[in-house]
């Protein structure tokens, strides 16, 4: 299966040169520099993409090293210190391209960073005010083994330029089109539609549409999965509590990020940073995507009913798109529906 090149990330330094400048800010006797070190590794990623295991210890050991620099408790500094410490270890792993098993020493410590964190972080949480932002880190911790690496350091980057959302999905997305950041993705886009096409709100609850949870799951293997929806923000999360348990639909698009079109607003898919011939968008109304309306698959709207498959038949009938392309998503489309 092809994948997107981010053309955005060519590297600018040689493995040496990005070792030596990581090697500075680990060894320095300022404050947690995670940030720059953040740069390093989104550098560092186009030259020499790190293993699995490389990855989550090196998020792990970040956002929890952030957390006890900004979480008051009497384990925090030398904690801190066992997080810088453990870094260089990590890099020398990852350009040597050595790799880090199971069982590896670097794991364990991980492991013990983790379990010492988590009392901290509970206790935090019972506190009458907390500051969003740790709040934010906390979240992404829970994410790392669920997130692509880059996103994640995209994200890491996007809480240093104070943003003030307390959801964490905003961080995944940029401010203005393009919305979608680009790296190393799946080759094609599905944008999914909320209300009445994957679950119902009856003014009281939200009712998740039969088959929903099988959609996602089996449409994440093929597709990257985007939520834009008329909604707003706050309610659009909490009704994602109940679709997207296993946060499979990363990147968020919400009411604000409408377009209006002869004075109504309508999903504008060109704005996502995607090439079109590469999109579809499942929507229970048409004129949600009127402005592309070849890239569009209409689903019939559900209020709640027990009985319904529409969800299950659409997952297969959007598998067997992705086997039958061959090059241009939307031309498919086109010859599947004749």
């Amino acid at each position: 299966m092809p994948v997107r090149r981010n053309k955005n990330l060519k590297p600018q330094s040689t493995l040496s040169e990005i070792f030596e400048r990581a090697a500075i800010i680990i060894e320095s006797n300022q404050a947690f520099q995670v940030f720059d070190f953040v740069r390093i590794l989104l550098e560092l990623h186009s030259l020499r993409k790190p293993c699995k295991n490389i990855q989550e210890s090196y998020l792990i050991t970040l956002i929890s090293g952030i957390l006890y620099e900004r979480i008051s408790h009497e384990k925090s500094s030398s904690n801190v210190s066992r997080c810088k410490n453990l870094l260089p270890e990590i890099l020398n792993q990852h350009i040597n391209s050595k790799g880090l098993s199971d069982n590896s020493i670097i794991l364990k410590i991980g492991q013990l960073i983790l379990n010492e964190l988590e009392p901290i972080v509970s206790q935090y949480l019972l506190q009458q005010s907390t500051d969003p932002l740790i709040l934010i880190y906390i979240k992404l911790l829970q994410l790392v083994q669920i997130t692509p690496f880059e996103l994640m350091l995209f994200a890491l980057l996007k809480t240093q330029q104070n943003h003030s959302s307390q959801s964490v999905f905003n961080l995944f997305i940029n401010e203005c089109s393009p919305y979608l950041p680009i790296f190393n993705l799946k080759p094609f886009t599905l944008v999914l539609d909320l209300d009445e096409t994957l679950g119902h709100f009856d003014g009281k609850k939200f009712y998740i549409r039969p088959g929903c949870h099988d959609f996602l799951k089996g449409l994440s293997v093929f597709y990257e999965l985007v939520l834009f929806t008329s909604a707003e923000e706050t309610y659009a999360n909490q009704a994602m509590k109940v679709v997207d348990a296993d946060f499979l639909v990363k990147f968020r698009l919400y009411r604000q990020h409408l377009s209006l079109h002869e004075g109504k607003p309508v999903k504008d898919i060109s704005k996502l940073g995607r090439n079109l011939k590469d999109i579809i968008i499942v929507d229970d109304r048409y004129s949600n995507f009127r402005l592309q309306p070849e890239n569009g698959v209409h689903i019939t709207p559900w209020y709640g009913e027990g009985e319904d498959e529409e969800l299950n038949k659409l997952k297969i009938f959007l598998i067997k798109l992705v086997y039958h392309c061959k090059g241009n998503l939307v031309e498919s489309l086109k010859s599947l529906q004749v």
